[in-house]
């Protein structure tokens, strides 16, 4: 199979599809003609978007399920460079895949597999983006499809044929899997391939999803005939809507009578949002999908840059290198655009010296931009970054001086004092409350335990909903309460729980200092139970609206999780409160940041708090919503972020681990094992100060 079209020259060689030769890697994703306004017509201004916003986040090819596209979608795939694979319009899912009930394996049903086939193939069969032929998707397999492969073959000896039903089959060319985890990937990698191996669709993006997508491609990068796939799916399939006044993205159950049957929101699985807003979890695949690699040499104060690209140079990228110090750039240097050749490597001198002080954290972000513009995209677009640790993270927390406070106690409450600052114990609760600092509330209510977060759609799919739910109110019950003074000075409170009816206990101290500082340990004893996972381990408490400003140092500027947090660069950000959450169309966890040394929430620079990591980095969010808002319910109903009124506190989370989000798929993965949080112990502690 080696024979041209148009200007191209698709091959399939062993476990390899090569393209021009070359085996080329395929970032790809699924593409249904929709648009809010426009629904399932859409405009050429439209499709121009969806080109500049692919071409943005490195993503290469396209997968057009599960029906053959308007014409001009392929002129302009020819035009600016995709490798597309046209799908024929058949689909008998709900038949499902057994040869003696198919529609696939049905001679009667022939007529109807063949025409559809054949008038795609005659059709687009002189688009050369085209690289491969699908005929069709999930209508099992058989003699309707045994007929079609052999006619496509015959008519178009110049590309592959692909059917993800044909599994490995000999009527497909490429074995086009869907949803496979990573590690099956790589046990029939290690098994040895003898086709290639491209995934028809993988990483279903649903909500706030996609973790682990770097774990995929670095099983696909390792393994020669692991070629990529194709991410379900590019936008989330949602119409504009007037509800109450506010313009939302509706979804299935939004329309038609109450009894209307209905998939509920399992369309709103895109990279981007209807409107082309980018959703977190697509600079994570721009940053995964990146053509340019970055590797820094310490020794030679260099770092090697590898051209990815099979089929061009890097002569149109600029590199901006920065030097940080705990988060702030101290220095920097610009790199012009150097001519290198594809899948070659060069190096780049930073500029500056690499600081051997170990006082402070630094390390270093280099990002390569468009130098001119190109495809759509403007000069000095953002297409690859990389960030390196010189020193480790040195924790800034303030100084803990001792001192004397007074106490103040009743049956029900317990106030510790001193000049400009007092608060209040519950003794029923353990939770303290009216943090106060120079006559301004600045917590209304103190950590809490929290080993719940609002679920999003994976963990639904999982069905979390209904083995985990008891987690959002583990029964709490308070043992002791006891406080003291220390014996260097400050005070202690210490509050013993135990939860989980008796599976496990939970000792909370308080260390109070001065200046109003609270050193706070939380101390997990998992002692028994059938409890798997947990969703988090953490703290939750409630802070004044008016504190309104969130800012950290951390990963950022975007929300991150411990198995998406590769797109998301170490620094210092801040922002509203407001802003921190993104609204996926259906309510859910969002907002938190990973591998936090420090964040405060303030009004303006002198009123407000800060939280200081002291051994372990934190998981730290700041909310307009609560966890009620954000999970009403353990079954799913038609909510909307675009609904959603602003909660009278702001919700402040301070973390020590929280599940992934997972990425495989909605209907019962997991997050991989190694970002699930396993029922055990735990400690951590942190620091809250005012801001002076």
């Amino acid at each position: 199979m080696n024979q041209k079209v148009g200007f191209k020259t698709y091959e399939v060689k062993g476990n390899q599809f090569l393209v021009n030769g070359k085996p080329v890697l395929f970032k790809g994703v699924n593409r249904h003609e929709s648009h809010p306004e426009t629904h399932h017509v859409v405009t050429e201004e439209q499709m121009l978007t969806d080109i500049r916003i692919m071409k943005e986040l490195n993503i290469n090819a396209v997968r057009l399920s599960h029906y053959p596209n308007d014409p001009r979608w392929y002129e302009l795939c020819d035009q600016y460079g995709f490798y597309v694979i046209d799908e024929a319009n058949i689909e008998s899912h709900g038949m499902y895949y057994d040869p003696e009930r198919t529609l696939g394996n049905d001679p009667e049903w022939e007529h109807a597999h063949m025409l559809r086939i054949k008038r795609m193939v005659e059709r687009d069969k002189n688009f050369p983006s085209i690289v491969a032929w699908s005929m069709g998707n999930e209508a099992g397999n058989g003699y309707n499809f045994y007929k079609a492969y052999n006619w496509i073959k015959a008519f178009d000896p110049t590309r592959p044929v692909q059917y993800e039903r044909s599994t490995t089959e000999w009527n497909t060319d490429i074995i086009v899997p869907q949803y496979p985890h990573p590690n099956t990937m790589k046990y029939y990698a290690e098994k040895g391939l003898e086709r290639p191996y491209i995934m028809s669709e993988y990483a279903h993006a649903m909500g706030n999803s996609m973790g682990n997508f770097k774990e995929y491609w670095e099983v696909i990068e390792e393994y020669d005939g692991l070629q990529g796939g194709y991410i379900w799916d590019w936008v989330d399939q949602g119409v504009y809507k007037e509800v109450d006044g506010k313009k939302i993205f509706s979804y299935g159950g939004d329309w038609g009578p109450e009894e209307t049957p209905s998939d509920n929101n399992f369309l709103v699985n895109g990279v981007i949002m209807p409107d082309r807003t980018w959703n977190p979890h697509a600079y994570e695949v721009r940053k995964v999908h990146q053509e340019i690699g970055f590797e820094f040499d310490t020794a030679d104060r260099s770092i090697e840059i590898t051209n990815k690209y099979f089929f061009r140079d890097l002569a149109n990228f600029k590199y901006e290198i920065d030097l940080l110090k705990n988060g702030e750039i101290v220095n920097s240097s610009n790199v012009a655009p150097i001519s290198l050749a594809a899948q070659n490597i060069t190096e780049i001198p930073l500029g500056f010296e690499v600081p051997t002080d170990t006082t402070a954290e630094f390390r270093l972000h280099i990002k390569a931009k468009l130098a001119s513009e190109e495809n759509l995209m403007e000069a000095g677009t953002l297409l690859a970054e990389d960030e390196f640790a010189i020193t480790e993270p040195v924790s800034t927390a303030p100084t803990l001086n001792s001192t004397t406070f007074n106490v103040e106690e009743t049956e029900e409450i317990l106030k510790i004092s001193k000049r400009r600052f007092s608060v209040k114990f519950d003794k029923k609760t353990g939770r303290f409350f009216d943090y106060e600092y120079k006559r301004d509330i600045l917590i209304e209510k103190g950590p809490e335990l929290s080993l719940f977060r609002p679920l999003v759609d994976n963990d639904f799919g999982a069905g979390l909903n209904r083995s985990l739910d008891y987690l959002k109110a583990p029964g709490l019950k308070i043992k002791n309460f006891t406080h003291e003074n220390l014996k260097g000075g400050g005070y202690i409170v210490e509050v013993y729980y135990s939860l989980l009816n008796g599976d496990a206990e939970f000792i909370q101290t308080f260390e109070l200092y001065d200046n109003a500082k609270i050193k706070v340990t939380n101390n997990f004893k998992a002692l028994g139970g059938d409890h798997k996972i947990l969703l988090k381990v953490g703290n939750s408490m409630q802070l004044p609206t008016e504190l309104e400003d969130f800012s950290w140092y951390g990963r950022g500027p975007w929300e991150s999780y411990a198995d998406r947090k590769f797109s998301a660069m170490v620094g210092v950000y801040k922002g509203l409160v407001k802003n921190q959450y993104h609204p996926y169309i259906r309510p859910q966890e969002s907002g938190n940041k990973t591998d936090v040394r420090w964040a405060t929430v303030s009004q303006g620079k002198k009123k407000g708090i800060k939280i200081d990591y002291i051994d372990k980095l934190l998981n730290v969010s700041a909310l307009p919503y609560s966890l009620e808002q954000l999970y009403p319910s353990a079954q799913k109903s038609q909510e909307h972020s675009r609904l959603l009124e602003e909660d009278d506190v702001v919700h402040l989370d301070v973390d020590f681990k929280q599940m992934g989000v997972a990425g495989i798929n909605s209907w019962g993965s997991l997050a991989l094992e190694k970002y699930r949080i396993p029922f055990q112990d735990y400690e951590y502690s942190y620091i809250i100060s005012p801001l002076e």
